[in-house]
C-alpha cells in the first residue's frame, strides 16, 4: 500500500520551512530578518533534511513525501500520514495555533510528534502533552513522543528513537510500521 508522508508546517520564508512551535512573539522579527539573512536557529534542520533525503535518494517507489502548509490540509484518506513535528522543547513555551489543530483533526490520519533530546525536559513535555490533549480533545493515539531515553507514560504513544543516529530509510520504515498500523487499529476501535 502506498503511503503519503505529509510534512505539515505553519510558516516558511524565502530560506525555507521554519520549525513548528516558534513563539508567536518572535514571528515578526523572524520574518523581517529572513528578508536579508538565514538564521539556522529558526529552521527545521532535523526532520526536514530526512524528508528531503527520502525524496532525493528515491528510497522506494511506493511511498511519497509531501510538504503541506496547514491552510492546504483537506480531508484525506488514511493512506496520508499528516505529521506535525514539535522539536526543541527545551526552554520554550509551546504554541500551536488552535485553527491549525482543528484543521489537522479534520484529516483522516494526523499525529503531533514531540521530539525531546534532553532528559530533563521529558517531564515538562509530558505535562504539556497532558494539557494539550485535554484542551484540544485529542486522544493519546494522535500524540507521539520520540526520545533517545526510556519513557514511561500513558499520555501518548512513545518510542525510544535517537533521531541523530537513525537512517532515513529506518525512520520512514518506523513511521509506516508504527503510525500507519496504529491509525488503522484506532479507527477500527471507534
Amino acid at each position: 500500500m502506498k503511503t503519503y508522508f505529509n510534512y505539515i508546517y505553519e510558516y516558511s520564508t524565502p530560506f525555507g520551512i521554519l520549525k513548528n512551535n516558534l513563539p508567536k512573539e518572535k514571528m515578526s522579527k523572524i520574518f523581517k530578518e529572513s528578508l536579508t539573512s538565514y538564521n539556522k536557529e529558526y529552521y527545521d534542520t532535523k526532520y526536514l533534511p530526512i524528508f528531503k533525503d527520502f525524496v532525493n535518494n528515491k528510497l522506494n517507489n511506493r511511498d511519497e513525501v509531501n510538504y503541506f502548509h496547514f491552510h492546504d490540509l483537506s480531508s484525506q484518506s488514511s493512506d496520508h500520514l499528516n505529521l506535525y513535528f514539535i522539536q526543541d522543547t527545551e526552554n520554550t513555551t509551546f504554541y500551536i495555533n488552535h485553527r491549525f489543530i482543528q484543521r489537522m483533526k479534520q484529516t483522516a490520519s494526523y499525529y503531533f510528534i514531540f521530539d525531546v533530546e534532553n532528559e530533563n525536559e521529558l517531564e515538562n513535555t509530558i505535562n504539556y502533552i497532558k494539557k494539550f490533549k485535554s484542551k484540544f480533545r485529542i486522544t493519546h493515539l494522535n500524540v507521539v513522543l520520540l526520545s533517545p531515553f526510556e519513557i514511561e507514560t500513558t499520555e501518548c504513544k512513545n518510542y525510544k528513537i535517537d533521531i541523530k543516529n537513525i537512517s532515513t530509510k529506518e525512520f520512514f520504515s518506523f513511521l509506516k510500521k508504527e503510525l500507519s498500523h496504529n491509525f488503522t487499529n484506532n479507527r477500527n476501535a471507534i
